[in-house]
């Protein structure tokens, strides 16, 4: 569907909407990239030096800490083991966060995308005199529309699963780090370290961001659905036959039900949801 949006003849203003659109997502991708890698760096380049960035048992480190806290069937406290086994973490850490990344970058791409689309189909439908047969570009359109509409069926689909374990995550690891966070500030904590309390920040922040990114995108989705039904609202449908007025009507019966993404069909994410989820963290931290 992209490659054929892309590829498709189009006018310049048209043109200029799509590019404006992947520009944000572009700019939504490098933001994400940055955070992570922040966030990896904190976690992995530090316990190299000896400063660690988690609490410390007896139980689990012998010895040199290693990056994530695990049981290990003998002792890897020795050369070259310790080297082989801090290697293989890091290189899981970088893989964890590239694909929790990818997605979800990837799912603000194609929604920014079909958000572009949504945007050249209102200025078509509010110029629909430029067609010389108006039923002729009406019916374009329609079927215009409907392709936008199955695109987002389609990844609501394949992500709503996704977005609903992602959320109560996001909602568990708020409530557990704010708190585990407060606890530091206030000086119950023993034996914090700097690093860990950046490592701690990082990841709140991480997560906190891509929570935002996914209600952002959910809520620009629905301002620009809603862009249809009013567009065929402020378009002058008095000036023309009864029939074709009906047809008009059919749009916005179907525009006006908004189009969203959810978490797993219970929820729409939008920025309302995501201050409530927020502020209910928040209440359950303090």
């Amino acid at each position: 569907m992209v490659i054929k949006d892309w590829l498709r003849t189009k006018t310049t203003r048209e043109r200029d909407t799509m590019i404006k659109q992947a520009r944000i997502a572009r700019i939504t991708v490098i933001f994400g990239c940055i955070m992570m890698v922040l966030a990896c760096i904190i976690l992995i380049i530090p316990p190299c030096f000896g400063y660690t960035t988690r609490y410390l048992t007896n139980l689990t480190d012998p010895g040199r800490p290693m990056l994530v806290q695990t049981y290990f069937l003998r002792d890897i406290t020795e050369t070259p083991y310790y080297e082989l086994v801090i290697t293989a973490q890091a290189l899981s850490i970088i893989m964890a966060a590239i694909s929790y990344t990818g997605i979800d970058t990837f799912l603000s791409f194609l929604v920014f995308h079909i958000c572009a689309q949504l945007e050249i189909l209102k200025e078509r439908l509010l110029n629909l005199n430029s067609f010389k047969d108006f039923n002729t570009g009406l019916s374009f359109n329609i079927q215009d529309h409907l392709r936008l509409i199955r695109s987002i069926d389609v990844i609501d689909n394949t992500f709503n699963l996704m977005l609903l374990t992602l959320l109560v995550f996001f909602a568990m690891l708020f409530c557990l780090q704010g708190f585990l966070i407060v606890n530091i500030i206030d000086g119950t904590g023993e034996n914090v370290s700097f690093m860990r309390v950046c490592w701690l920040v990082s990841i709140l922040v991480n997560t906190f961001a891509h929570m935002c990114l996914y209600c952002v995108v959910g809520e620009v989705l629905i301002a620009k659905a809603e862009g249809i039904f009013y567009a065929v609202y402020n378009y002058a449908w008095y000036l023309r036959t009864p029939n074709e007025a009906k047809n008009l009507m059919l749009i916005m019966i179907r525009a006006e039900k908004p189009l969203y993404i959810t978490a797993g069909r219970i929820c729409p994410l939008t920025l309302s949801m995501f201050c409530s989820v927020s502020a209910l963290n928040s209440l359950m931290c303090y």
